[in-house]
């Protein structure tokens, strides 16, 4: 059965916009509990996980393609709730590390939680339709990233230590070159604190 690309690709897009919406709901209802707005929930979870070099507001900024005054506003109410704290970096006075305060750790990981409800339904799918559905968005977001929709995206597809199809035939065909970890399009990596743009790399190396 052949398919008008078109019709598919709107399909695609309305599927995308249900997907958006379940998002929304979701965190929303977590919003309203802890009384934080979804973007402040998204700023304690990534201080919660990341490195330290991606705990600066620069460094979030560019994460969540966002300006540095709309993350300075948000992480000041996470800091008059007693959730956020800020330490002066040690390398660069002029900047400053934002940590977790006990409270807000402990709301952290109550809030981390909040996307169970998809999960659940995900294992309803099979393993080789999640497959095929991984190397779909991987490849649009590849695309997205390209054509700098997507100004960020630390994963391992962009990355310049990415070697794809290292070992065609394998279940883990690609390679990262830096730690020489094995990859399958399922364990593609994201927020790695190792990524290296491989656009940037490119350019200074010419």
């Amino acid at each position: 059965m052949q398919y008008n690309n078109v019709a598919v690709d709107d399909t695609i897009m309305a599927a995308f916009e249900k997907i958006v919406q379940v998002h929304r709901v979701l965190i929303w209802d977590s919003a309203k509990k802890y009384k934080l707005s979804p973007i402040q929930i998204h700023f304690l979870l990534f201080i919660h996980k990341s490195s330290k070099e991606m705990r600066r507001i620069s460094s979030i900024a560019r994460e969540f393609d966002l300006t540095v005054a709309t993350v300075s506003d948000a992480v000041r109410v996470l800091g008059e709730k007693k959730l956020v704290c800020k330490q002066r970096s040690e390398e660069d006075g002029r900047s400053y590390i934002l940590s977790l305060t006990q409270k807000g750790v402990k709301a952290a990981q109550a809030l981390d939680g909040w996307q169970n409800a998809l999960r659940e339904h995900m294992q309803n799918v099979s393993d080789a339709d999640k497959s095929v559905v991984v190397h779909f968005m991987l490849e649009l977001l590849r695309s997205l990233h390209d054509d700098g929709i997507l100004s960020v995206a630390r994963m391992c597809i962009t990355c310049a230590n990415f070697i794809k199809n290292n070992e065609p035939g394998s279940n883990t065909p690609h390679l990262c070159g830096l730690t020489g970890r094995r990859i399958s399009d399922t364990t593609i990596r994201f927020g790695c604190v190792s990524h290296h743009d491989a656009e940037s790399e490119l350019s200074h190396d010419i």
